[in-house]
C-alpha cells in the first residue's frame, strides 16, 4: 500500500478532483467542504496540503499517522534512497567523532 493510498484511507470524503489529485475533508480542523488536496509524487510519496492552513504533523497526527508514514520507505527503488556518502572534516582536516 503507498503512504497516498494509506494516508486517503484514513479521510472523509474523499474524491479525485484530476489531475492525479484528491480532495477530502481535513482531520485537523471542523471542516465544513473539502479543504485538503492529497497527490502522489513521482517517488511515491504523498503531497498533503490544507487551504485553511493546517500543518503537515496536525494533519497526519489527526488520523493516527507521522509525517513520515508520507515516504515510501519500503526499498522498493521508489523511496528515498542515498546516492553520495561525503565525509566532512572540521576546520583542522579531522573528520568528525559523529560518523
Amino acid at each position: 500500500m503507498t503512504p497516498t493510498v494509506r494516508l486517503l484511507a484514513r479521510l472523509d470524503r474523499v474524491r479525485p478532483v484530476g489531475g492525479g489529485w484528491w480532495s477530502a475533508r481535513c482531520p485537523a480542523h471542523n471542516d465544513q467542504r473539502n479543504s485538503l488536496a492529497v497527490a502522489e509524487s513521482d517517488s511515491s510519496r504523498a503531497l498533503v496540503t490544507c487551504q485553511a492552513g493546517c500543518s503537515t504533523g496536525a494533519i497526519t497526527g489527526a488520523v493516527g499517522l507521522r509525517v513520515s508514514d508520507l515516504f515510501d520507505n519500503t526499498g522498493n527503488g521508489t523511496g528515498h534512497r542515498i546516492v553520495a556518502a561525503y565525509n566532512y572534516t572540521d576546520e583542522r582536516g579531522e573528520l568528525g567523532n559523529d560518523r
